[in-house]
């Protein structure tokens, strides 16, 4: 082949290589460029203030897609950071922890110092965050200090993070770590130094030009001023946050700025202002679309609210608050607002109620761990003890409030003095690394000189050094010597302690086991075996688990390792199951167990068996709700019931309504067979009520002889008056005790809710007071709550209270009706009638205010003023010599029926005014003897020794035995009124005066006929030889002048 023939050939093939060539040229020139492209975007992306961190994350995952395919690692590493810094900021921890795994997968692909360098700092920045997230500040802090001593001696770089193909840190890198480090030290109270890492961040944004930045740092300092309490200063700072988020239409940040602004202005009590802030807040044209800032909005708005006594205003805020909270499931903000509905009822004296609220609130900030919180809340509760005048509550409440407080300020101040110890530590370890840098300058300088010495420098050197050293080596030989002697001592000493600590474990009362870091049990002790009735070869190696009982979840072990692992140790009670079956209740403390570098590589668990213990609170917190002797709910928890009923029927539309059921006359019951009859028929009550009424229906015995039933019923005025019929309808049966019938009879009284009261209180009482109205027509039936029935009680209590008054100051007169000899017209004594004289001088009569007197007990007080006030008048009489006969004194059934009390009393004034006893009569009535005849007579029999004459009242209209008459021991028989004043017209009364003067003539006893006002009815009671009279014929009852002139007159007539 001639040359000429390989021209084409060559020239083809010259063709093909410059094509080839022009391709790959192309391609790594178009490969470079498109890497410059995209990290353009990346760092547009970065840069770009406009768009929040978590919207950036969809881009960076774009992005990376295309950089992956450049095969570029340190600009993958970089982009994932990003990726990883977004998904802490959201919580995804699932999340974060992939980006992190393929972060590192990453790094260890990458070569270059300076990259590696600045990412692992990328890296710590993203820890830094996580911490914070976690409340772990003290851990973020060792970060940050970590963070700023490498700094030292690094490049950064403006804004470029990627240069060269090397990564580095940029001063945005720098504001970040500066306001997160800011951050942390706010969070445990070092202002100060939180203040300079702020002011250094708000520096660095603003040299950036990056306004977000800017704006979220200022609102940080602001709440240091807010902190400080320096609010003019707060708001100050908070100016140009407010104006950024409204440049770059920032609704979410602006909301809440706004928000803070409103907060300040409370705090400085501009009341006014802070409305109109809250009101923006809540009024901004986005506010929907960001539920949680504006709902920090509506409570601030509430809160302000309630502060300047707009109660309504505060109430509707709260109740559009409550239902945001509950549409976006936010917990904690729904507390809150309910907790502020409670300050509401404190004010408005609906203390149950805000109790209610603050003590659900309570339980959440304890369950949550909000302790802040959970004090105020404390406090909360405490006032609303104090508005029920419940000091002992009130005080105990108010010491937990403090007792937390002072926890809280301890635990802050214990966190600074753990900050300056590890600045102290950072410190020192810096100036450690600046002599070690000295000393190998100086080391560096003296290598120089011996290399300039000459050899025979070097020899004796070396001469003297072999010398030194064998010295050195002699006495670090003599040192170690020592050393390790101390060394195995400390190890005996060890074991020791070991050996005791190990006999101690096996052989304590409290079972105990030792998991390594993923809760694999490594040991266990004795007590665990006796506890479990496992054996330690079933449980070694196996997962720490408990049984899943009493609502216990499957992942309860797991849920109280993280509750240890974040807190340090988790202390509470829990069910658990023996390998018999036997499920017991356990208190188990958790201790996590860490080494030098913090890192957790076990876990303590010691747990008891508090099984008894708890079966004892059970049965204590049963008998503090719940009746023993039925064992249905007591008035406290009834008052429970009612609350939650009340507070249900706002939702089922059902009204609450309350029956009051009092067993008529039981105090009968036990008096004449027994308590324990009575005890019988209350379980028997109880019983049938049950069997009548549905389950739903609440049936408690709140009382001896009372029973409330609580039902809701949709129509209260239909369904209570059925349910009333089914409750009478138990009572229809006689009740049986000891082959005994007894016929029990009930009254009931119903209110409903809202109509007649709100609070349990107001609606058992107005109940009581519908049986009291059933009770005075002595009737056995059912009555609503009318309330008329408020003023009926008030006024009988208004009497009742002015007759005690009465009493207590003894303002009682006394008239006197004399009595008169059916013969001679003469004064032969007198009874001494009691008069009740008003403060205006306004005259009550007994019949008005005796039987009042009589049904609250008072009856005896007043048998006591009178017997006092008439053995007083009848000494005066003795010593002036005036005598004109016995006065007669009426002693009422209740102060006869106590032999000991009268008798007692009488000798005393017989004493006391030394009185003549035959002067004084006593005058009881035919009914007060019916009952304990015997009895009777003995009294009567005691009072005939000490002189007194007796007097039998209204003979005739009683039901005594003529065998009993015989046997009293009396002097006068009294002829009630009633036969006297008809005497006139009808024979048979005539007839039955006459057969009772001749009974008293057969059995020696004198006669005093009551009620005599005519004529006619004197000279008829002559004709029967009646020795005595009494009646306006002669006079009425008249005051003691009055009676001393008549008796006077009368001896001057003669």
């Amino acid at each position: 082949m001639t040359i000429f023939n390989a021209v084409p050939q060559i020239k083809w093939s010259l063709l093909l290589f410059f094509t080839l060539y022009f391709i790959i040229f192309a391609s790594i020139a178009s490969e470079v460029n498109n890497e410059e492209v995209l990290y353009q975007h990346y760092q547009s992306i970065r840069n770009n203030s406009s768009i929040s961190p978590q919207e950036k994350a969809p881009l960076y995952a774009q992005l990376l897609k295309k950089a992956v395919i450049l095969d570029n690692n340190i600009f993958q590493a970089l982009i994932i950071n990003q990726l990883h810094y977004s998904s802490i900021l959201k919580a995804d921890k699932i999340k974060a922890q992939q980006w992190l795994e393929r972060y590192k997968v990453t790094l260890n692909s990458i070569n270059s110092k300076q990259s590696l360098l600045a990412l692992n700092i990328l890296l710590k920045k993203n820890q830094l965050v996580e911490f914070q997230n976690d409340q772990q500040h003290l851990s973020a802090l060792k970060i940050s200090l970590t963070l700023f001593n490498q700094f030292d001696g690094m490049t950064i770089q403006r804004k470029k993070s990627l240069i060269n193909g090397n990564a580095y840190l940029t001063d945005l890198d720098l504001a970040d770590i500066n306001n997160l480090t800011g951050i942390s030290y706010f969070s445990i109270g070092d202002y100060d130094k939180a203040q300079q890492y702020f002011i250094t961040s708000v520096r660095l944004f603003e040299k950036l030009g990056f306004l977000k930045g800017v704006a979220a740092t200022l609102n940080n300092l602001s709440l240091i001023s807010w902190a400080q309490r320096d609010f003019h200063a707060a708001l100050k700072y908070l100016e140009r946050p407010i104006k950024i988020s409204q440049q770059f239409g920032d609704s979410a940040h602006y909301i809440i700025n706004i928000s803070n602004q409103g907060i300040y202005y409370t705090e400085l009590k501009q009341f006014d202002n802070a409305i109109a802030s809250y009101k923006k807040a809540i009024n901004h044209p986005d506010s929907k679309q960001f539920p949680k800032e504006t709902l920090g909005a509506i409570i601030g708005l509430a809160e302000t609210y309630i502060m300047v006594n707009e109660l309504t205003m505060a109430e509707q805020q709260l109740k559009e608050a409550l239902q945001l909270s509950t549409a976006t499931k936010n917990k904690k903000s729904q507390i809150s607002a309910e907790g502020l509905m409670g300050d509401i009822y404190l004010l408005q004296g609906k203390i149950p109620q805000a109790l209610t609220i603050f003590n659900r609130a309570l339980f959440y900030y304890q369950e949550t761990r909000l302790q802040q919180l959970e004090a105020e809340t404390y406090k909360r509760i405490s006032k609303a003890y104090q508005a029920q005048q419940k000091w002992q509550q009130a005080f105990d409440f108010y010491e937990k409030h403090t007792l937390l407080i002072n926890k809280l300020n301890d635990d802050a101040r214990q966190k600074s003095v753990d900050v300056l110890q590890n600045q102290y530590k950072a410190e020192v370890r810096q100036r450690k690394i600046n002599l070690l840098q000295a000393e190998n300058q100086l080391k560096t300088v003296e290598l120089m000189a011996v290399k300039n010495q000459g050899l025979v420098t070097i020899v004796i050197s070396i001469f003297a050094l072999v010398i030194l050293l064998l010295t050195v080596n002699h006495y670090h030989i003599r040192k170690e010597k020592v050393r390790l002697t101390r060394h195995n001592k400390a190890i005996r000493a060890n074991e020791k302690q070991l050996m005791l600590l190990s006999i101690a474990f096996k052989n304590t009362a409290d079972a105990v086991w030792i998991t390594n870091k993923d809760f694999e049990i490594e040991v266990v002790n004795n007590a665990y075996v006796t506890h479990t009735h496992k054996h330690k070869s079933e449980v070694i190696g196996q997962k720490v688990v408990f049984a899943e009982t009493h609502d216990q979840p499957a992942n309860l072990s797991e849920k109280l390792r993280t509750l240890a692992m974040i807190n340090g140790s988790w202390l509470g009670e829990l069910y658990d199951q023996k390998s018999t079956g036997e499920v017991y209740c356990i208190e188990l403390e958790i201790e996590a167990i860490k080494n030098d570098n913090n890192e957790i590589i076990h876990y303590l668990g010691v747990f008891r068996d508090i099984t008894e213990k708890v079966k004892i609170q059970q049965q204590l917190s049963k008998l503090a709700t719940h009746d023993d002797l039925t064992e249905l709910p007591n008035r406290t928890l009834l008052h429970e019931l009612i609350i939650q009923s009340s507070l249900n029927s706002q939702r089922s539309q059902r009204s609450p309504t309350i029956l009051l059921l009092d067993v008529n006359s039981f105090k009968k019951i036990n008096d004449t067979y027994g308590h324990n009859a009575g005890d019988e028929v209350i379980c028997e009550i109880a019983k049938r009520l049950s069997k009548t009424l549905y389950p739903k229906d609440v049936i408690a015995r709140i009382n001896g002889a009372e029973f409330c039933i609580l039902v809701e019923l949709s129509d209260p005025k239909y369904g209570a008056t059925a349910v009333a019929r089914k409750i009478l309808s138990c009572f229809e049966a006689a009740y049986t005790f000891d082959k005994q019938q007894l016929i029990v009879t009930a009254s009931i009284g119903i209110t409903r809710y809202p109509e007649d009261a709100v609070t349990p209180q107001e609606l058992l009482r107005k109940a009581a007071l519908a049986i009291f109205d059933i009770k005075a027509r002595k009737k056995n039936e059912y009555q609503f709550f009318e309330q008329r029935m408020n003023s009926e009680v008030a006024e009988q209590l208004a009497q009742e209270q002015r007759l005690v008054n009465a009493i207590k100051n003894k303002v009682f007169e006394f008239y006197y009706q004399p009595f008169v000899d059916t013969k001679t017209g003469i004064i032969s004594g007198a009874e001494a009638l009691i008069r009740w004289v008003e403060p205006d001088g306004n005259i009550i009569y007994p019949d008005s205010f005796i039987p009042f007197s009589e049904k609250l007990g008072l009856i005896d007080q007043i048998d006591k003023i009178a017997i006092d006030k008439v053995f007083m008048q009848v000494a005066l009489w003795q010593e002036k010599s005036i005598n004109f006969g016995p006065i007669s004194i009426n002693v009422s059934a209740k102060m006869f029926s106590d032999p000991q009390s009268l008798i007692s009393l009488l000798t005393g004034k017989l004493k006391q005014y030394n009185v003549i006893p035959s002067r004084i009569k006593i005058e009881i009535t035919e009914g007060m003897l019916l009952e304990k005849i015997d009895l009777a007579i003995s009294t009567m029999k005691q009072l005939k020794i000490l002189g007194f004459k007796l007097s039998l009242d209204d003979f005739g209209t009683g039901f005594s035995s003529l065998n009993y008459l015989k046997q009293f021991p009396i002097d006068i028989l009294k002829i009630d009124r009633s036969f006297i004043m008809g005497m006139h017209e009808s024979t048979v009364d005539q007839s039955i005066v006459r057969s009772i003067i001749n009974l008293a003539d057969n059995l020696n006893l004198s006669v005093v006929a009551e009620g005599v006002e005519l004529t006619e009815h004197l000279e008829f009671l002559q004709q029967l030889n009646c020795q005595e009279y009494q009646g306006y014929y002669f006079s009425k009852a008249i005051s003691l002048i009055e009676i001393e002139q008549l008796v006077m007159a009368q001896k001057q007539d003669k």
